[in-house]
């Protein structure tokens, strides 16, 4: 019954990217920001750019006071989500989220600078990269995946450099 629902939103999202791909663009952003992780949506976590290819994908993190620590700075697990995000964005926005699952093998936040304000983070996923994860989810039902990407203020000075490894999982054989 589960994979009737998965097969069945994953007709809907595939007619959606032939006959009206703009729509399935903003059904995909409107997942991201306010379904997929409920904790982005209450740290104020938004998806400002994603190329249909993803080659380009920029998230941005709300200057919030729940998003600060005591000392005023943002706080490093704000931080960890937005570099998190741009990375499950980027590869989830290929590979659809309903038939396929994507978790944080390993990651490592360098601190750079005190993060205040509004931050941003962008990440391209390159079509080699790509062309491979979707190599592996046909052939072996996963793939795994490395990633680095860097947290910037909006003066463009980096605050923090995630690199991490991700595992894809194909959610039907």
């Amino acid at each position: 019954m589960k994979h009737d629902r998965y097969r069945r939103l994953s007709a809907i999202a595939s007619w959606l990217g032939r006959f009206a791909p703009r729509v399935l663009g903003l059904v995909k952003r409107w997942y991201v920001n306010y379904f997929a992780v409920p904790a982005n949506t209450v740290m104020g976590i938004r998806i400002v750019e994603v190329a249909s290819d993803s080659s380009r994908v920029v998230v941005r993190l709300k200057n919030m006071r729940n998003n600060r620590n005591a000392a005023g700075t943002v706080h490093g697990a704000a931080l960890f989500a937005l570099a998190e995000t741009v990375h499950g964005t980027a590869v989830l926005w290929q590979f659809s989220p309903v038939l396929h699952s994507m978790f944080t093998k390993t990651a490592y936040l360098e601190f750079l600078t005190l993060g205040r304000g509004e931050l941003v983070v962008d990440y391209s996923l390159s079509r080699e990269l790509l062309d491979r994860i979707g190599r592996e989810l046909a052939e072996q039902g996963r793939s795994e995946l490395s990633a680095e990407s860097c947290v910037r203020d909006m003066d463009g000075e980096a605050v923090a450099k995630l690199s991490a490894t991700y595992v894809v999982l194909r959610r039907i054989h």
